[in-house]
């Protein structure tokens, strides 16, 4: 394991898992990644709520306590002035194929990292974003959780590679759906607008927030179809995570944008919170 990263499963500081995990065979199972600042793991329970929320989607017999879950967080990032935190749950172990053994008991994984994953400039200058050619495949059952599988992400995320700081990508019936890394919102007319995640993509804790505070301003916002055509149209564009907090899209391929004040603002009412 690298130098600079802690871990534990189901509690111990090891850092191996059997062969016959599930998460390793297929993808069964969920994770967060979540910002620690000043010793605290950032809008904890909303990440265990969703963690939770995974479980069921995921039909867990036995999923975690949750509540031992947030004591053993709270006490690995005891100390930490600014880490990431990722919390992973698999099915546990088995040898028999797709189908789910008997009292199979669920693995528990936390991974800390010193500092952040992501320099803080890109939230000031803004980011150039490209539109993906991999598409994310529409599952009601899926939709919305974070569970493991994020092959269509890492084939994504290589369309990135020296082209873009992000990319957006669409949904098979061609709807913007989300970031490689991020959920998106778009401000047009002074109205925010972000993608509906009925059918495909994450709901992530930040865009949670953002739609809260939001509301909270009395500022319009709504959730529908997103068409790539929007993205070309709009005033402002912005992506968000747990990680990054907002980061301002500039250029979307070869279109140019202005941060504008909405994202601004949400910009400093989200950092207030987080704090």
């Amino acid at each position: 394991m690298h130098e600079d990263i802690r871990c534990r499963v189901n509690g111990e500081p090891v850092s191996q898992v059997t062969v016959t995990d599930r998460g390793l065979q297929f993808g069964d199972g969920l994770f967060e990644t979540i910002a620690v600042l000043d010793g605290k793991p950032v809008w904890l329970q909303r990440h265990l709520d969703r963690l939770s929320d995974g479980c069921q989607h995921l039909r867990f017999s036995s999923p975690p306590d949750m509540q031992l879950l947030a004591d053993e967080a709270a006490e690995f990032c005891a100390g930490q002035q600014q880490a990431v935190l990722k919390i992973i749950l698999t099915r546990g172990s088995s040898t028999g194929g797709y189908s789910v053994p008997k009292g199979a008991t669920p693995n528990r994984i936390m991974l800390l990292k010193s500092a952040s994953r992501h320099s803080s400039e890109p939230a000031e200058t803004g980011i150039h974003a490209g539109i993906c050619q991999q598409r994310i495949a529409a599952s009601t059952t899926l939709a919305g959780i974070k569970h493991l599988n994020r092959l269509e992400q890492v084939l994504a995320r290589m369309e990135c590679e020296g082209r873009w700081q992000e990319g957006i990508m669409l949904d098979t019936s061609g709807h913007v759906i989300e970031g490689t890394m991020s959920n998106v919102f778009l401000v047009r007319d002074s109205v925010l607008v972000t993608p509906v995640l009925d059918n495909a993509g994450i709901r992530g804790i930040t865009r949670d927030m953002i739609m809260e505070i939001a509301a909270s301003n009395a500022m319009a916002n709504i959730e529908r179809n997103v068409s790539p055509e929007e993205l070309f149209e709009a005033d402002e564009i912005f992506v968000c995570n747990s990680l990054i907090g907002i980061w301002p899209v500039v250029q979307i391929d070869e279109h140019r944008l202005n941060i504008g004040d909405v994202t601004r603002h949400l910009q400093q009412t989200l950092t207030e919170v987080m704090c």
